[in-house]
């Protein structure tokens, strides 16, 4: 949880949305079915969670690569398999964009993934 919070945070620094993540209990194998996540905004009460779908691309992206960073860092040994990602960078903050190279190399070295 932690990781993926901060993940997010690194590449939205314009940003003022955060994450809001609660975990069940979960194994590798349902590790994304397990998560509840919803956005919030500080300008906002707390009593005002955002939907996923309610959030732009962009942030849906960046919400998506912290996801896999973070299922990488914390799985190393059971993370596996090949990642195909079209345009990752589409709809991206620039912040964001200047970094994405760094983090697909990070998740490749923390795990037995592949990305194409």
């Amino acid at each position: 949880k932690t990781h993926f919070v901060r993940y997010f945070a690194e590449m939205q620094v314009n940003s003022s949305y955060q994450l809001k993540v609660d975990f069940k209990p979960f194994t590798p194998s349902n590790y994304f079915k397990t998560i509840n996540i919803l956005a919030s905004d500080p300008n906002l009460s707390d009593e005002f969670d955002i939907e996923l779908d309610e959030l732009g691309e962009g942030s849906r992206n960046t919400i998506l690569l912290a996801l896999l960073r973070s299922y990488a860092k914390n799985f190393r040994n059971d993370a596996q398999g090949i990642i195909a990602i079209e345009e990752p960078e589409i709809f991206m903050h620039p912040q964001a964009r200047r970094h994405i190279y760094n983090i697909f190399w990070e998740i490749v070295e923390n795990s037995n993934m592949q990305i194409s």
